[in-house]
């Protein structure tokens, strides 16, 4: 259906890639359809890693990771480059996506209280972009940003290499020069109007 509508990229989010992954990515290749394996990225943790017991859950409600502790720096790094080498990079797909911090408050340790959001997201993602690109150039690598992410300004010292997909934000624009590569997905007219029989989402 994506080849007859002319569509041409495919973003599967889930925690893992199917079981057949490599087969999915060649049907889709041979479409002229490309893939891009989707993964969160210090986003519900829990939900994505088997976390270590020192793990740094970070302090105040709602807080899923400390975005300053060195140990869970270390672990993503880590662990994100494993899981592209391992699970994502052998399937062929053309891409990866991630959303970082996303959906949930910032931490308030004193290391991060001082910090915005995209502070702590850069010093969070541009290593481990710099890591991935290294050992898989060819890897074209996406960060998704949600609407309430807040101060957008410090964005523009993302890893020109990454590309920004916004998610309903008010910026919705390049932060970082004409040419950069970004994306938009607008959600709004299926959210305002409601899910139902007459408004398939």
């Amino acid at each position: 259906n994506m080849s007859r509508w002319k569509l041409n990229e495919l973003i599967h989010w889930d925690n893992f890639p199917p079981a057949r992954a490599a087969e999915y990515v060649a049907f889709a290749h041979a479409r002229g359809v490309r893939v891009v394996w989707g993964f969160g990225w210090g986003w519900a943790p829990a939900w994505n890693y088997t976390l270590p017991p020192d793990f740094d859950r970070g302090v105040g409600e709602g807080v899923e990771m400390c975005g300053s502790s060195p140990a869970n720096l270390a672990f993503f790094r880590r662990e994100i480059a494993r899981k592209v080498r391992e699970l994502y990079a052998p399937t062929g797909c053309d891409g990866i996506y991630f959303q970082a911090f996303t959906e949930c408050p910032k931490c308030r340790c004193p290391r991060c209280a001082g910090r915005t959001m995209g502070e702590l997201m850069l010093g969070f993602v541009n290593p481990i972009v710099d890591d991935l690109k290294r050992e898989f150039p060819d890897l074209w690598i996406s960060c998704g940003i949600h609407a309430d992410f807040g101060d957008f300004a410090y964005l523009a010292d993302l890893d020109p290499r990454c590309n920004l997909l916004w998610e309903n934000c008010d910026a919705g624009t390049s932060v970082r020069g004409d040419d950069e590569d970004f994306g938009y997905i607008y959600k709004s007219i299926p959210y305002d109007h409601g899910y139902g029989p007459d408004v398939p989402a």
